[in-house]
């Protein structure tokens, strides 16, 4: 157990809005490009280098055809991927030289890496289903979260009280192998925040949340907003006016966000409030080592690393699987759950998930995935 990796994760989840500015007009747009209270040329998005390549690799993994939601199926070969430098790089469970080729088709570019690893991504996502089944059956023994660490190659398993005791408890209740390494952690929770000066969402209890991304629902024109501030039927609020009503939520297994049906006297934009910027509705996935940006209400702008894109654990006492971890240069902050997390190619913004919270003390974030958000509420981005 020397080489126990301690680390402290205590994970406050802020609200956030961002919403946009009022015009006297009959139909009002939804945006604040005129009302730029932080420049737009005070920030570039942080270029994630392999997007194209590691989202064409995913698609290569789709059943075909492909129902809704559809789990991947990965060669019993395939180790995982991540982006180390300016390349994607892939992991083999066997002798790379033998599946360039192939890979090279499925990446849709040789500008890739192949890497020798010891396990396999399905072997990994097998360990990690034991252990989901294990705490869901009530077996906590400390866990509050977990996740294939692909960088790594490895299981990370975070605990409560991280001692060598309780490790050799787990490992032989668990038939743990070399594949698992251990961390200290805490429990995801949120923070939510009162309502400050400026153009934000409110709940009808007057905490803040981040207008999200602009979605058709049910043919309507709706927008997402973070799942653990909102109830089905909740009214959402501008500081003025009132914007819409909550017609769904989750908050829970892979998912939090809610849906505001917007009232007809507004027009959902593409557009990144007091930014300039603009979101493309094609929806991308980042791996382990790739840059993410996040908007929220209260930081404005942030980039960060990606360090695991499955992550599963405890939020607020709710269990929640398949988040993603983001490394961010410099804290989130209460008022920032539900704001837009994005990835650019140096040319475009695209979307790719919803900010649930942060590790206070840390800059480690996590987010909702876009692709699970489409998923559950069957809505699209346009």
């Amino acid at each position: 157990m020397k080489n126990l990796s301690i680390y402290l994760f205590v994970v406050f989840l802020g609200i956030l809005s961002a919403c946009n500015s009022l015009e006297n007009v009959d139909v009002e747009t939804v945006d604040t490009t005129e009302q730029i209270t932080r420049s737009a040329s005070d920030f570039e998005p942080a270029v994630c280098y392999g997007l194209e390549e590691y989202n064409n690799l995913l698609k290569s993994f789709e059943p075909s055809p492909i129902p809704s939601g559809a789990p991947l199926i990965y060669p019993t070969y395939y180790g995982g991927a991540y982006v180390k430098d300016t390349k994607l790089v892939i992991l083999i469970a066997g002798n790379p030289e033998l599946y360039r080729e192939e890979f090279v088709k499925r990446c849709g570019s040789e500008n890739i890496l192949l890497e020798k690893c010891g396990y396999s991504y399905v072997s990994l996502l097998a360990q990690t289903d034991k252990i989901h089944e294990y705490v869901m059956n009530g077996n906590i023994d400390g866990i509050v979260g977990f996740g294939i660490k692909e960088d790594k190659n490895m299981i990370e398993i975070r605990l409560k009280d991280l001692n060598e005791k309780t490790v050799k408890e787990l490992q032989t209740k668990t038939r743990s192998s070399n594949m698992f390494f251990f961390t200290q952690g805490e429990e995801i929770k949120t923070e939510q925040t009162s309502v400050n000066s400026g153009i934000e969402i409110r709940n009808p209890m007057g905490y803040t949340s981040t207008l999200g991304y602009r979605v058709m629902y049910n043919g309507k024109k709706c927008q997402t907003l973070s799942g653990h501030s909102f109830n089905v039927g909740d009214y959402v609020y501008l500081p003025s006016s009132l914007y819409g009503i909550c017609v769904d939520k989750e908050f829970y297994g892979s998912v939090d966000a809610a849906i505001v049906e917007v009232y007809s006297t507004y027009e959902p934009t593409n557009n990144i409030s007091y930014t300039g910027m603009t979101v493309s509705p094609s929806v991308q996935a980042v791996p382990v080592g790739g840059y993410v940006n996040l908007y929220g209400k209260t930081s404005g702008n942030l980039y960060g690393t990606v360090t695991n894109t499955n992550f599963a654990g405890y939020v607020e006492n709710q269990f929640m699987n398949d988040i993603v971890e983001v490394n961010y240069t410099s804290n989130s902050s209460p008022g920032d759950s539900g704001g837009l997390v994005y990835s650019s190619n140096g040319f475009t913004n695209y979307t790719t998930g919803t900010h649930i919270g942060r590790l206070p003390n840390t800059n480690y974030s996590y987010y909702t995935k876009f692709q699970n958000i489409q998923n559950v509420f069957g809505a699209t981005r346009y």
